[in-house]
């Protein structure tokens, strides 16, 4: 089961799954001359998008979580592959009632995809950044 908690990692996770396939930056520029990065890091699907503001100690913080591999649990005894209906019974009514099916957090937004076949195939997750 995963647990984490949105907002910060100290440098690539090395997970016992999957290595990392893809990771990629692009640097953005702001007022000062101050270069921030946003990094991708996608294993065997699970896809994480990490802002790196680059402050002295730099801070990084994750804004995105993707995950598609049905080898990972969620709270609420989900899956992927589960029955809609079975995600609307374990979390409520959606905000917004899809395609995708979207739930507002505290401090950001979880959505998740349907296959044809009303099976769950993707959640991702996004949080506001500061």
């Amino acid at each position: 089961m995963l647990n984490l908690i949105h907002g910060h990692y100290q440098e690539i996770p090395e997970l016992p799954f999957a290595n990392v396939s893809i990771i990629w930056c692009v640097r953005l520029a702001r007022r000062g001359g101050q270069t921030d990065e946003i990094h991708v890091l996608d294993y065997e699907g699970l896809s994480f998008k990490i802002y790196r503001v680059k402050e002295v100690p730099p801070r990084d913080l994750v804004f995105e979580l993707t995950i598609t591999d049905n080898r990972f649990l969620f709270k609420w005894g989900l899956r992927m592959g589960s029955p809609r209906d079975e995600v609307v019974r374990a979390l409520g009514k959606p905000d917004k009632d899809g395609p995708p099916l979207t739930f507002s957090t505290e401090t950001g937004v979880a959505s998740f995809f349907f296959s044809k076949e009303n099976r769950l195939e993707k959640v991702q997750w996004q949080w506001d950044i500061d």
